[in-house]
Parts: structure tokens; C-alpha cells; sequence
């Protein structure tokens, strides 16, 4: 090893490339981190430095004396190079004429740089490199040597790798996504051709070079454009934008547009990129949407003016019918026309109810609820008149009111009345066997009153959810549920009105319970007022927190 750092060193300071001490010269070269060799004129190996012996899983011992072509991927291919260069000859093949000039150029006196080449470790492993070739020069002049170093860009080599598949990746989305996906200058200039907007636009990368782009661009909106453009690269944030862009075939697309700026290590831009997003059919369906709502609102409005209308209509001579009927009970002393008198009474009395209820309705879609009028009440006397009233006009129901606690407060007593009709005539309608119903009033909270019904009868779970909305019934069939099913929907909005609440439960085991929450005291502020409306134009029920 001594002898051919002497030689190395010898035949380097021959070259005149080096001036000074020999020993400090391989010195130098043996501490390189890069890996070098020197071959003499026929390729075989005389030298090589730690660092390759390192990269190559090789001694030092074994890799002098060898062949340089046996390091490479193709050592047949540099073994024949070399041997046609001792007789003058020629290689074929395009890589290998390619291989052949450069240790041509090398051996003529040339410095040859960054050819790229594989190597082969001892363990039969490649590594990229890329590989610099110096001449070295005896006393005569004559090329007796090459230098070789050997850069290791393997790491380097998969990080290319990567890029070009995350690009490959990146132009395979574009080109499968419906968006049109572009780039520009700092200065907001288009420079680099898009398919996808080629497509689109139908104009060429020549047209749309520059600010061509804009031709594309809607005339009525280009000056908007322009400006708001121009805005978005003075800055270093992402900006978006809203135009009309025109198709290849004439017409004109709305589109959505986000510009993000790509920022150098400097924090300068160094080029933009957008993407183009039509949102035509989505602008339509939006459209066509808001034009089904506006006639949804104006049939309810209309049906809410007709039921208004009818019930008022309606009211008028039912309310003769029932005057003339009272009078008629009160005079007639015939039994079997009093008979008839009293069922005349009892229908009419059922359509005044349902008049109402209908009523009652319009008043909640086209106020946003119902008005109270709150005054001192108690709701244990309130339920003792209705249970009165439902007991005379069912002779053979049982009803027992349960009373604790404090139950007076500030409420609207004909709506807590009707409320209260509602509950305890679907109790006792509904009872399964004996018309057997319970109403309980607790005051014991200060805060709220609590009003709860109950009977054995059972509401199909599937009908639960929907309990409460207008037009339900808690069963099919039968005369059990003649009405309209507004009874519940009315209860209800009762109870919103006041701040409260009502709630269901149903079960085979202990029949079926509603539960009715009223603050003793409501705070108006927290109501929404009637007539209220949200951002959609919907009417705000009563109860709806307004702040």
C-alpha cells in the first residue's frame, strides 16, 4: 500500500498538478469523502481512496489490480471499450459509441464531466453516480493515467424519482378532473400550456399566452376581472374570483376561481397556480330551488288565505245552525225531535271545533305562532271545568284529577283550557277498554307547573316521531279518530307559546303519558314575536329562541 501511495503521489506530481510535498497530496485524497480511483491507459485500477472502497463493500487489496470495467453495470460492454481502443477499433451500439467517446476524450486530454452511471457494490447492489474523469499527464505530456471520482447520487436520484411520480400523479388528476387547473408568472402572466383549459376554452397556448386568457372572460365582466386580478398577484395570498368563462362552443359557463401562490425559499412568489370550478349546473339546481320554494310559499299562502276564508265563512251560519238548534231544545217538548236537536247540536258543535282548529292553523303559518294573552290563572281550576265539561258529554268516562303543590301562574287561560280539552278528550277517545283517564297538576317547582295525562291506551311507536305534527292521528280507523288530527299540533304550539314544552311516551306495559312543562311565569323576550321570520322567509314558531 506504501508503494503505490508513492506511485500515485509520483505520477500526480509528474502531471504538474501539484506542487509540494507527495505524502500531503494523497493525504488529501485518501480523506476525500468522494470516491476516487485512477486507472492507468488499459483500465486496470492502481489506486483507490477509502471513501469508494467504503461505497464499493470492498479492500482496498481487492479492488486494485481489477479492471474499472468490472465495477460497472455492464463491465462486458467497458471491457470491450477498452480492449478495441488498444487496437483502434470501433464499438457498436448508441450507449456504448456514447461510452467509447468519452474515455476517448479523457485519453486524447480532455476533462470529462457529470456522466451519469451506475455501479456495482460487492454485494451485487447498485448505486447511481455520477462520474468526473480527469487525464493525467507524465513528463512527456502524454496521457499515462485518468483520475476518476465518483459522486454518489443515488439519494438524489430517488428524490427525482419521486417528484416525477408525484407530477405524473398530479397531471393524471388534472387531466381526470372536470376543474381547469393553470399557472402563471409572479406577474400574473400565463406561461405554461393547459390542456385542461385548451379544452375548455377552445383557445390555443398561443391566444392564451400573456393576458390572452382574458379574451375568454366574459366582456361584461373582463374590467372586474382584470382589476381584481391584478389585486391578487400584488400580494402573497390565495385570492378568489367569480366570472363567466367562455366555453369552446360560444356559450358561457359560471365559474368559481381560487389563484394560490407558490412561494420560493426567499418568500418571494414564484409563480402562481389556479383552478377554474364550473358551477353552472350547481348555480341552476340553486336557482331552480329558490324558484319551487317561492311557489311552495305562495301555495301556502294561499291555502292559509283559503282556510282563513272558509273558516270564517263556514262559521257564520254554523253558528246560526247551533243558535237556532238551542233554541229549538229549549222549546220543543217532543222527545224524538229533541233526540234529533241534540245529534244536529253535537255535529255542529264538532264542526265549530274543527273550524277553529283550522283557524288555529292559519294563525300559526302566517303569524309564526299564537298570540297569548297571559293573565293570573290556576291550572288545577282549569282542568276541574274541563274535566266537568268532558264528563257531561261522556256520561260513562271516569276521570281523576291529582292536584299538588301551588298551581296558579301567568298564562292565557282559554288557550290553556283548550290545551288541556285536547289532552283529556284524547284520553279518555282513546282509553283502551274504560273510558278510565288520570290528570295530574304538580306546582311543586316554583319555577314550573308541571300537567301530565295519562291512560292505558298505546300509540304505534312508528307514529311517535310524528306525534305532534298537524294532521296526525294517534290511531287508524274507526270512530275513535274522527277530526283532523290538528288537536295534538295545536297542544303543542300552546305550550311553545308560553316557553314550555310537551312531550310522549308509549309503551304497552303503562299506556301512554304526555307530559306538559310550563314556566309559571313566561318571559316574552325570549319568544319570538308573531309574525317572525328567519333568513328563508319560514315563519318562526312561538318558542323559538330569538336570543
Amino acid at each position: 500500500m506504501a508503494s503505490e501511495r508513492r506511485y500515485i503521489g509520483e505520477l500526480l506530481a509528474a502531471s504538474g498538478a501539484f506542487v509540494g510535498d507527495h505524502d500531503d497530496l494523497v493525504e488529501c485524497l485518501e480523506q476525500s469523502a468522494v470516491g476516487i480511483h485512477v486507472v492507468d491507459r488499459t483500465g486496470a485500477i492502481v489506486w483507490v481512496n477509502p471513501a469508494l472502497c467504503a461505497a464499493l463493500g470492498r479492500d482496498p487489496d481487492d479492488c486494485v489490480g481489477r479492471h474499472a470495467a468490472e465495477l460497472h453495470v455492464d463491465p462486458d460492454v467497458f471491457t470491450d471499450i477498452w480492449s478495441r481502443l488498444g487496437k483502434g477499433e470501433r464499438v457498436r451500439g448508441r450507449r456504448a459509441r456514447l461510452r467509447e467517446l468519452a474515455v476517448r476524450r479523457v485519453l486524447a486530454g480532455e476533462v470529462v464531466r457529470e456522466l451519469e452511471a451506475h455501479v456495482r457494490r460487492d454485494d451485487g447492489a447498485l448505486f447511481a453516480v455520477t462520474v468526473t474523469a480527469c487525464p493525467v499527464h507524465d513528463p512527456t505530456g502524454e496521457v499515462s493515467a485518468i483520475s476518476v471520482i465518483l459522486h454518489d447520487v443515488t439519494e438524489l436520484k430517488d428524490i427525482e424519482q419521486a417528484l416525477r411520480l408525484s407530477e405524473s400523479r398530479f397531471r393524471s388528476l388534472v387531466e381526470a378532473t372536470a376543474q381547469i387547473v393553470w399557472s402563471t408568472d409572479p406577474e400574473g402572466a400565463a406561461f405554461e400550456d393547459s390542456a385542461s383549459w385548451r379544452a375548455f376554452t377552445g383557445l390555443t397556448f398561443e391566444e392564451t399566452r400573456g393576458s390572452g386568457w382574458l379574451a375568454a372572460v366574459h366582456p361584461e365582466d373582463r374590467g372586474r376581472v382584470r382589476e381584481t386580478w391584478r389585486r391578487i398577484c400584488s400580494g402573497r395570498v390565495p385570492g378568489t374570483m367569480e366570472y363567466r368563462l367562455r366555453r369552446a362552443d360560444g356559450t358561457y359557463a359560471d365559474t368559481e376561481v381560487r389563484a394560490v401562490p407558490m412561494l420560493g425559499q426567499d418568500g418571494e412568489v414564484r409563480e402562481w397556480v389556479g383552478v377554474c370550478v364550473d358551477v353552472s349546473d350547481k348555480r341552476r339546481v340553486a336557482e331552480q330551488r329558490e324558484a319551487l320554494v317561492a311557489d311552495l310559499r305562495r301555495a301556502m299562502h294561499y291555502q292559509e288565505m283559503f282556510m282563513a276564508v272558509l273558516g270564517h265563512d263556514l262559521r257564520s251560519p254554523l253558528s246560526a245552525i247551533l243558535m237556532a238548534t238551542s233554541l229549538g231544545l229549549r222549546r220543543c217538548p217532543d222527545e224524538r225531535l229533541r233526540r234529533v236537536l241534540q245529534q244536529i247540536a253535537s255535529s255542529g258543535q264538532r264542526m265549530l271545533r274543527m273550524i277553529e282548529q283550522l283557524l288555529d292553523v292559519t294563525r300559526i303559518r302566517a303569524a309564526g305562532g299564537l298570540e297569548i294573552r297571559p293573565t293570573h290563572a290556576d291550572l288545577a281550576a282549569i282542568c276541574r271545568t274541563i274535566i266537568d265539561e268532558q264528563q257531561q258529554a261522556n256520561p260513562e268516562a271516569r276521570i281523576v284529577l291529582d292536584v299538588r303543590g301551588e298551581t296558579r301562574g301567568t298564562w292565557d287561560v282559554d288557550r290553556l283550557s283548550q290545551m288541556a280539552s285536547n289532552l283529556i278528550g284524547n284520553a279518555i277517545q282513546h282509553a283502551e277498554g274504560a273510558p278510565v283517564a288520570t290528570a295530574q297538576v304538580d306546582g311543586r317547582d316554583p319555577a314550573v307547573v308541571r300537567f301530565v295525562v295519562h291512560n292505558r291506551g298505546v300509540i304505534a311507536p312508528e307514529m311517535l316521531g310524528a306525534i305532534f305534527d298537524p294532521f296526525q292521528r294517534a290511531a287508524k280507523g274507526g270512530a275513535k279518530t274522527a277530526g283532523l288530527g290538528l288537536g295534538l299540533y295545536i297542544t303543542e304550539q300552546i305550550a311553545l307559546a308560553h316557553g314550555g314544552s310537551v312531550a310522549v311516551e308509549s309503551t304497552r306495559t303503562g299506556g301512554t303519558y304526555f307530559r306538559v312543562e310550563l314556566p309559571r311565569h313566561p318571559e316574552p323576550a325570549t319568544l319570538s314575536p308573531p309574525g317572525a321570520r328567519d333568513q328563508d322567509g319560514v315563519p318562526l314558531l312561538r318558542g323559538d329562541v330569538v336570543g
